[in-house]
């Protein structure tokens, strides 16, 4: 139990540090005492930390904050709510999701190298997805974390969510393949079809990139 609290403390800290208060983290893991036993489950500090990460809208980010450059790290996702994931499982149901995404971007050609995000004071944005070069306008609220991307070859509407490296880009699972899918013709790498075997998840999750300074 010792052990536990300090698990916990630690969290609370580099949650605080990022901006998410006690009485949100209270929020967070109490709420409907849904996600309470994942965390009772986890076994360290960096687990507790993405589980409560893993929800759209726990910790805001500003516009201040989300300016700058961005590098895909890897695939992410983030749920619509903490009893949804509790639902659906917690960690180990992130990991399944990021694990079937990658299979997926890898035949898209997306990685570290040629994917990133820029935003800008004045609204713009520029991105490569797989070395495709993007531009156009962004329009970002702070408030839930939702974000409007607007450009030449598409319109789509995402979440920006904090995370414990840096930020999830994500979308609704039919608008991140109809982004891929045109990113894989332009591109000519690898037709898609499908995210893979998400079914389960599809109405509870958005699914993105994990992306770093």
């Amino acid at each position: 139990m010792k052990k536990k609290g300090v698990y916990l403390f630690s969290a609370a800290v580099l949650l605080s540090s990022c901006g998410l208060g006690g009485k949100d983290l209270a929020n967070i893991t109490n709420a409907d005492g849904a996600i309470g036993s994942i965390i009772n489950a986890a076994t360290d500090t960096e687990t507790i930390t993405n589980i409560i990460y893993n929800v759209i809208g726990a910790s805001k980010i500003t516009e201040e904050e989300l300016l700058g450059t961005w590098r895909y790290e890897s695939p992410g996702c983030a749920f619509t709510s903490s009893k949804l994931l509790a639902q659906a499982g917690g960690e180990v149901a992130a990991k399944s999701i990021e694990n079937e995404l990658e299979k997926t971007f890898s035949k898209v050609g997306i990685n570290s190298y040629n994917t990133s995000f820029s935003f800008r004071k004045d609204k713009s944005f520029s991105a490569k997805i797989a070395g495709l070069p993007l531009e156009g306008t962004y329009t970002y609220n702070p408030e839930d974390g939702s974000i409007v991307f607007n450009s030449m070859l598409f319109s789509a509407k995402g979440y920006v969510v904090r995370n414990a490296q840096g930020i999830s880009l994500v979308f609704d699972s039919k608008k991140l393949l109809d982004v891929l899918q045109i990113i894989s013709l332009k591109s000519g790498n690898s037709a898609i079809s499908s995210l893979g075997d998400l079914g389960k998840y599809i109405s509870s999750v958005r699914m993105g990139f994990d992306l770093m300074r």
